[in-house]
């Protein structure tokens, strides 16, 4: 499906200058009956958590190790290290917050990595009254309004990183070298491995070793969409990724989706939008 034609389904607001340190984008996603086979795939983790609110509709979730959920309020979906199956409800309509990597411990304040992988109701961490709010807010035909009173609702929650936190940069780092080692990372940004870890763990939820694979595997589904008329083979694929070599892309790719990245590729259609627009901002060619 053509970009243009995409936008007719799929739209991505920027957030105001200084929500735009904390969140990648709102979005909206109208799945109708004519793309449901597209909507309908594997999703790979992108790095970043979401806040999701259902406007009609529902969607379930599948995971590679058998556990499913159904979304059908508005809910947090934290950061996640393996790949969901995601089943829409023809007619679904979706309103969403991308946070960046970082971007939701400020809103509620909790170490991510106690949130696990599965949806949480968004009422459990803002309270009924605000979640409410929020929905109402979405539900806003006004795009300038809309975006503008979701921002004073999550204004209210924000509470800022500490100042002598170094995850802004670490991330934006990692976000241009994805190959580093998570020892010469440490050293780069003067801490232990250890430390390192803690703040990985408390800020963003997973590891910044699963951090690196998810982007350089995001950066490998972007060069392949790009190159795909070009008939690109799976070595120059990982190796435009920073893979090693072709048998750990696989490797990784496999251990991450559940399908090799050849299967992934000849199944999944690339309006995957959720992938595609945070590539774009994570990496550089």
């Amino acid at each position: 499906m053509a970009d243009q034609a995409a936008l007719k389904y799929y739209r991505e607001y920027k957030p105001d200058l200084f929500w735009q340190n904390y969140i990648e984008c709102f979005w909206e996603f109208d799945i109708e009956p004519e793309i449901l086979t597209e909507a309908n795939q594997i999703y790979l983790p992108d790095g970043n958590s979401q806040i999701i609110i259902i406007i009609k509709g529902s969607y379930e979730r599948y995971f590679k190790d058998g556990r499913r959920e159904k979304v059908n309020s508005a809910v947090i979906i934290p950061q996640r290290t393996h790949a969901v199956k995601i089943d829409h409800e023809p007619g679904t309509k979706l309103f969403g917050i991308t946070f960046k990597p970082y971007g939701l411990r400020c809103v509620i304040n909790e170490k991510m990595s106690d949130l696990g992988d599965l949806s949480i109701p968004l009422e459990k961490k803002f309270g009924s009254e605000d979640a409410g709010l929020l929905k109402k807010a979405a539900e806003e035909p006004a795009e300038s309004r809309r975006l503008l009173e979701i921002q004073k609702i999550l204004t209210r929650h924000f509470q800022a990183l500490p100042v002598r936190t170094k995850i802004i940069d670490i991330v934006n780092f990692l976000n241009l070298n994805h190959a580093v080692s998570i020892s010469e990372l440490a050293k780069k940004f003067s801490m232990s491995t250890s430390s390192l870890e803690k703040l990985f763990s408390g800020y963003i939820g997973i590891s910044a070793k699963n951090y690196m694979r998810i982007i350089r595997l995001n950066k490998s589904v972007r060069y392949f969409k790009r190159h795909s008329k070009y008939l690109p083979n799976l070595t120059a694929t990982g190796i435009e990724a920073e893979f090693y070599d072709q048998s750990h892309f696989i490797k990784d790719f496999r251990q991450v989706s559940g399908v090799t990245p050849g299967q992934y590729f000849k199944e999944n259609n690339f309006f995957n939008i959720f992938i595609i627009s945070s590539i774009d901002k994570k990496t550089d060619f």
